[in-house]
């Protein structure tokens, strides 16, 4: 029994050469750096206005999750702006764009990294 395959054919030569190859490959494996530049980079690389409002708040958070851990009436307090702060639209925007496939993204410090490594923790914690 003989197999056909005729969505792909063989056109002869050799493909260093620029001719032949598969019928129907013609640039398929061919990427646009500009085009991976502009739809990938602003994901990839950190902005400094999303890192100065995410350390803004995480400097409000630090005292508060103390706060929360402490078991008083001010722990109930603390709390419930934790929540506030945590959902605060804002702050999960810059958080987001901070990183990418869910880690910080580039150009941040060993500081900043760890930073947005706890922020993400913390909000992931939800209190």
């Amino acid at each position: 029994m003989k197999a056909t395959f005729t969505n792909i054919t063989y056109s002869g030569g050799q493909a260093y050469d620029g001719q032949g190859g598969f019928c129907g490959s013609a640039g398929a494996n061919k990427v646009q750096a500009e085009e991976i530049f502009q739809a990938y980079v602003d994901q990839a690389v950190a902005h400094a206005e999303d890192l100065r409002a995410v350390s803004a708040i995480m400097n409000e958070i630090k005292p508060l999750l103390n706060a929360a851990k402490t078991g008083t009436d001010d722990a109930i307090d603390a709390q419930r702006k934790l929540k506030k702060l945590l959902a605060h639209r804002q702050f999960n925007e810059c958080l987001e764009r901070l990183e990418y496939k869910s880690e910080p993204v580039w150009g941040l410090s060993i500081d900043e990294r760890k930073m947005v490594s706890e922020a993400r923790a913390t909000v992931n914690e939800g209190f």
